[in-house]
C-alpha cells in the first residue's frame, strides 16, 4: 500500500514538472538552471528520511507536502485571476499535493518535530528565493 501510494504520489510529481515546464514554455518563460541541483538534493534528503523507517518516512512526505501547498497558495495570490490556465495548474497540483500529504497520515506517517519542520522551511526558502534570481 505505501509503495504503491509512493510510485502515484512520484508519477503526478514527474506530471507537475511537465505541466510547469509547458506553461512556462507557453508563457515564455523559464525554470531555473538549478532546478537539476535541486532534484537532485531533495532525492538525496528523500533517502535519508527513508532510513528512520516507514513513519519518520511518511511524516517527512507529510511535511514536505503542506509546505509545497502552502507555497503553491502564495502563488494562487500572486497570479492574475486572467491567466486561468496557470491557475488551473496550478489548483490542481495543489489538490494532489493535499492528497499526498493526507495519504503520508493515513499510511501511518508520524508528525515531524518542530525543529525538523523549521529546518525544513528554511531550507525551502532558500531554494525558492535563489531559484527565483538564477
Amino acid at each position: 500500500e505505501i509503495k504503491k501510494h509512493l510510485i502515484e504520489a512520484g508519477e503526478e510529481e514527474t506530471d507537475h514538472l511537465v505541466w510547469c515546464k509547458k506553461r512556462l514554455d507557453e508563457l515564455e518563460g523559464r525554470s531555473s538552471i538549478l532546478n537539476p541541483i535541486w532534484y537532485a538534493g531533495s532525492f538525496a534528503i528523500g533517502a535519508v528520511f527513508g532510513n528512520f523507517g516507514e513513519k519518520v518516512s511518511l511524516g517527512f512526505v507529510e511535511e514536505t507536502e503542506k509546505q509545497v501547498v502552502a507555497h503553491i497558495d502564495k502563488h494562487l495570490n500572486k497570479i492574475s485571476p486572467k491567466d486561468k490556465e496557470t491557475i488551473e495548474i496550478l489548483k490542481t497540483m495543489r489538490e494532489d499535493e493535499d492528497l499526498h500529504a493526507q495519504q503520508a497520515v493515513d499510511n501511518g506517517g508520524e508528525e515531524l518535530k518542530i525543529p525538523t519542520k523549521k529546518i525544513m522551511s528554511a531550507t525551502a526558502k532558500v531554494m525558492t528565493s535563489t531559484s527565483a534570481y538564477i
